[in-house]
């Protein structure tokens, strides 16, 4: 049922040009990796899932490996990357 629901959400996410999932300051997921905290469910009147807000995924340029999902389509700037990752070195 997990998988069901997670694809079925990924392929709307997809569809309506979304990358991702994320609750701001929290979490966030792409549509690749959906809900890989281990929470999975669509209350009532849940679009996605856990709550969650969808959005479009943004790779740092000086961090590859480092990603954000915001309500944004424009990507942020390298100095709110900087901000954004500044502890995780």
């Amino acid at each position: 049922m997990r998988d069901n629901l997670r694809q079925k959400i990924k392929d709307k996410l997809e569809s309506e040009g979304f990358s991702g999932l994320y609750v701001s300051g929290e979490c966030a997921c792409c549509t690749d990796d959906l809900a890989a905290c281990g929470e999975c469910s669509q209350d009532d009147g849940d679009e996605y899932l856990n709550g969650c807000e969808p959005g479009y995924k943004h790779v740092d340029p000086e961090r590859p490996g480092f990603w954000v999902i915001s309500m944004h389509k424009e990507s942020p700037t390298q100095e709110r990357f900087d901000t954004l990752f500044e502890q995780v070195g």
